[in-house]
């Protein structure tokens, strides 16, 4: 008998598969590794404008200046940086939590500063769109997927941006992301058939393969290959004509209707699943309507398979919030990592 299967993937999941930024490294870590390939000219680094990523880390750090009174020069630091942009530490040798990205972004909302709000989208495009070299766990899900759809109902639910657990252009299969958009790619016919549908994948939080217009709200889709080409993407609306944003819901904003939908989605995903794997993923605090959406919904005698990679330390605490939200279901817990539970999940599913 077919089982309904749900996997959950959250930053823990990219972390794993392709490297991708955790809370406390998200725009900062990128913004200063980005530097280490310019040149230097006598000890002085090459602090030109017209790279996009150094103009938006500049206006983001003038910002977070006015509300870090302690901050105060940061931006000016950066600016006469010279050698020390080799290390990654020399803006702020006591990073608090505070300054972490989803911390400054909830002040900026509780602010009302949309200019904040915009400049932190940017960067957080511009760093998750750089990683997921190798992508060899996520291919792995994905054949896994492919090879075995018809022997069970699989879906998707993730919370990260990233997109490489698409595949390459060339790959004929592709997941339904349940959206409609107002333009898809030139290249949609090479993908989108019935036949070829993986699953579905619910991105309530948006992709970086998605585009909106901030001035109409029409929206797009590109193909993920093509996704770094947003600087010269532009709507095609001819009363509009305006640069194309990443369509993405950061932590604390309020939905579009698109996502709204998403949740809707989601709802029916979570109360039809009879196993759920959830990767990465922690219920943190900002996430609270999340956390609300698979208590109110997860089907009571659904089995979930918890799958992470922490310290003993922080095992007791994590297994009690994840009790706490799944009160009535059974639960095991994987403490050893993505990588090694998809090895041995697949190995033996082909027993």
């Amino acid at each position: 008998m077919r089982k309904n299967i749900l996997f959950v993937l959250g930053a823990g999941a990219s972390k794993g598969a392709i490297d991708a930024p955790l809370g406390n490294e998200l725009v900062w870590e990128h913004s200063l590794n980005s530097l280490l390939s310019k040149m230097l000219d006598n000890g002085i680094a090459d602090n030109s404008s017209s790279k996009y990523l150094m103009q938006n880390f500049t206006i983001f750090l003038l910002s977070i200046e006015k509300y870090y009174p302690e901050l105060e020069g940061l931006s000016e630091r950066f600016e006469n940086r010279g050698i020390n942009f080799a290390d990654k530490n020399f803006l702020i040798r006591d990073f608090k939590k505070k300054y972490c990205i989803d911390e400054i972004l909830q002040m900026a909302i509780e602010k009302d500063d949309k200019e904040l709000i915009r400049n932190i989208r940017w960067l957080i495009f511009e760093h998750l769109i750089s990683v997921g070299q190798n992508c060899n766990l996520y291919e792995n899900i994905r054949k896994y997927l492919i090879d075995n759809k018809n022997n069970n109902i699989y879906n998707i639910i993730s919370f990260n941006f990233d997109c490489y657990i698409n595949g390459q252009l060339c790959d004929k299969h592709y997941f339904d992301y349940n959206v409609s958009f107002n333009e898809l790619s030139s290249y949609k016919d090479l993908k989108y058939s019935q036949d070829n549908k993986i699953c579905d994948l619910i991105k309530p939080h948006g992709s970086l393969d998605w585009r909106i217009c901030p001035k109409c709200g029409k929206t797009y889709i590109r193909f993920y290959e093509f996704a770094r080409t947003i600087e010269q993407e532009y709507c095609l609306n001819d009363c509009c004509k305006e640069k194309l944003e990443p369509l993405i819901l950061l932590p604390f904003e309020s939905g579009k209707e698109i996502f709204n939908r998403l949740i809707d989605i989601s709802k029916i995903k979570i109360g039809e699943a009879e196993l759920i794997y959830i990767v990465g993923y922690s219920f943190p605090e900002y996430d609270k309507d999340i956390k609300e959406l698979f208590k109110k919904n997860v089907n009571k005698n659904a089995e979930l398979i918890i799958i992470d990679n922490i310290v003993d330390s922080e095992m007791a605490s994590r297994k009690k919030k994840i009790e706490e939200i799944f009160i009535d279901n059974k639960i095991e817990f994987y403490w050893d990592g993505f990588k090694k539970w998809l090895n041995q999940f697949i190995g033996k599913e082909k027993k």
